[in-house]
C-alpha cells in the first residue's frame, strides 16, 4: 500500500559541507579584506580635504555634518573618522603600513586616538618609534602593538600629567554589593594599577580552588573571595598583606614616565607604571627578580631532564613571556602552563629557550592540526607555522623601539673637510 503523506522536512540546521564552510570562510576574509580597503582610501581621501575648506566650499557642510547627513555616520563614528585623517597626517609610517595592509582599521583608529593627545612634534617620535619597530608588527599581534604604542605615548606626555592620570585612576577604585531579590549579590568594582590590586589579585588566585574541568575561572575567583572571607571571620592572620610582584623595568627602555610595567594575573595589557610608583612599591609589595640576558632568563635550575619542569624555571619562562604566547592570544600567565617546543619524547629538556608559556588547548591544538613552532631565545619571538602560514608572537608588555632621530639629510655642498693645518682629510 502506498501512502499519500510526504515525508516531512528535516528539522534543525542545515549544516554545509566542508567545502561549503571553506567556500563561505574564504568569502568573509576577501570581503573583510575588501572593507578594510575601503575605509583605508575613504580616510585617507579626507585626510587630503579636512582642515583645508573644501568640503565646506563645494557641499556646503563642513566635514562632521556631511558624514552625518549624507553617509549616515552616527558622532562617534563620525568623530572617530575625523580624528584619525586628522593625526594620519603626522604619522606616515602608520599610514603606509594601513595602506600595505599590515595594520587594519581597528589599530590605525585607536593608535590616532591615543596620538591625538600628543603634540605634532612628539607625533614624529611615535612615528619614527613605530618605524623602528616594523620588522615586529606582526609579532606584537593586533592588541599587543596598542599596547606598546599606549607606553610610547606614556614616554612622550608630560611627566605631571602622567601622574596626575594615575592618582586619578587610584582614586578611582570602588568595590560595589548590590543585593538581589532572591537574596543574592551582585558584586562588581574597578582598581587602578597599584598595590591594592595586586593584593587583591594575588590573594584571590592563592585562595582559588585549582583549576579542572568543572570550574570556570569566575568560579573560581567567587570561591577565592569566599575563602578569604571566611578566614578574616574566624580570625585569621591579622599582619598587613604584601602582595608577591614581578615588577618589569626594561633597563634599555626606561623613561621619567613609563618606567615599568606590573603583571596583575589578568586579561589585557600590563599596568603601566610611573617612576613614583614603581618606588612605592618597593616599600608595599615583595619583589621577585629574575636576570634577563635580552629576552633570556639567567640562572636558572640545571635540572634540564627532572620529571617535571623545575620552579625557578618555570618562574624564569613566566617573567619572560609575561602571558599566553600563542600569536594573538591576550590570555595573561596565570591561565598558561609552561609547554615544551620541543616534544619530550623527541629529545626535548627543561632548557628555557625551548619551553614556553601557552593555554594547555592551544598546545593541543598546534599537535593535532600540525602545526611547528619555534622560539627565538634571542628576541623571545615565537613562531608557528602550518601549510605556507607563519604567525608570531612577541613576549607581552615588549616596548616599541627607541626612536632613532629623524633622518640625516645629505650634507650640504661645499669644500671638503679639512684638518686643523688645512689639508684635506684622507675620505
Amino acid at each position: 500500500m502506498t501512502s499519500n503523506h510526504r515525508a516531512a522536512p528535516p528539522t534543525g540546521p542545515v549544516v554545509p559541507s566542508v567545502a561549503e564552510a571553506a567556500g563561505a570562510l574564504a568569502s568573509a576574509v576577501d570581503r573583510l579584506a575588501d572593507a578594510e580597503r575601503a575605509i583605508c582610501d575613504a580616510v585617507l581621501a579626507l585626510s587630503a580635504t579636512v582642515g583645508t575648506g573644501v568640503c565646506e566650499t563645494v557641499e556646503g557642510l563642513p566635514p562632521d555634518l556631511l558624514l552625518a547627513n549624507l553617509c549616515r555616520q552616527i558622532s562617534s563614528d563620525r568623530s572617530t573618522i575625523l580624528t584619525a585623517a586628522d593625526v594620519l597626517r603626522s604619522l606616515p609610517t602608520v599610514t603606509g603600513l594601513w595602506q600595505d595592509g599590515q595594520l587594519s582599521w581597528g589599530q590605525v583608529r585607536n593608535i590616532c586616538r591615543k596620538a591625538s593627545r600628543l603634540r605634532v612634534a612628539d607625533r614624529g617620535v611615535l612615528d619614527r618609534r613605530i618605524a623602528a619597530t616594523v620588522d615586529e608588527v606582526d609579532a606584537y599581534g593586533p592588541d599587543g602593538l596598542l599596547d606598546a604604542v599606549d607606553r610610547a605615548v606614556w614616554d612622550l606626555e608630560d611627566n605631571a600629567r602622567a601622574e596626575r592620570a594615575e592618582e586619578r585612576r587610584e582614586q578611582a577604585d570602588f568595590l560595589s554589593l548590590q543585593a538581589r531579590l532572591d537574596g543574592g549579590m551582585k558584586v562588581y568594582g574597578e582598581y587602578g594599577p597599584g598595590p591594592r590590586s595586586a593584593k587583591i589579585s594575588n590573594a584571590l588566585l592563592d585562595a582559588a580552588p585549582p583549576i579542572d574541568a568543572d570550574t570556570t575561572r569566575g568560579q573560581r575567583l567567587a570561591i577565592g573571595l569566599e575563602r578569604l572571607a571566611e578566614e578574616h571571620l574566624a580570625g585569621g592572620p591579622s599582619r598587613t598583606a604584601k602582595p608577591l610582584l614581578n615588577v618589569l623595568v626594561d633597563l634599555s627602555q626606561v623613561s621619567t614616565n613609563a618606567a615599568g610595567t606590573v603583571d596583575l594575573h589578568v586579561d589585557g595589557p600590563l599596568a603601566t607604571l610611573t617612576a613614583r610608583t614603581v618606588e612605592a612599591l618597593t616599600e608595599d609589595a615583595d619583589l621577585r627578580v629574575t636576570l634577563m640576558d635580552g629576552a633570556r632568563p639567567l640562572a636558572t635550575s640545571r635540572k634540564r631532564h627532572a620529571p617535571a619542569v623545575p620552579r625557578d624555571v618555570q618562574r624564569a619562562v613566566a617573567l619572560r613571556d609575561r602571558g599566553d604566547r600563542m600569536p594573538g592570544s591576550r590570555a595573561p600567565i596565570a591561565w598558561t602552563d609552561v609547554h615544551h617546543t620541543h616534544e619530550r619524547a623527541k629529545g626535548g629538556d627543561h632548557h628555557p629557550d625551548r619551553l614556553v608559556s601557552l593555554r594547555s588547548r592551544w598546545h593541543q591544538h598546534l599537535h593535532r592540526r600540525g602545526w611547528s613552532n619555534h622560539l627565538d631565545p634571542a628576541t623571545g619571538v615565537f613562531t608557528i607555522r602550518r601549510d605556507g602560514r607563519t604567525y608570531r608572537s612577541l613576549p607581552k608588555g615588549t616596548p616599541l623601539r627607541p626612536d632613532p632621530g629623524p633622518a640625516a639629510g645629505p650634507d650640504p655642498p661645499g669644500d671638503p673637510p679639512t684638518d686643523p693645518f688645512g689639508d684635506p682629510l684622507p675620505f
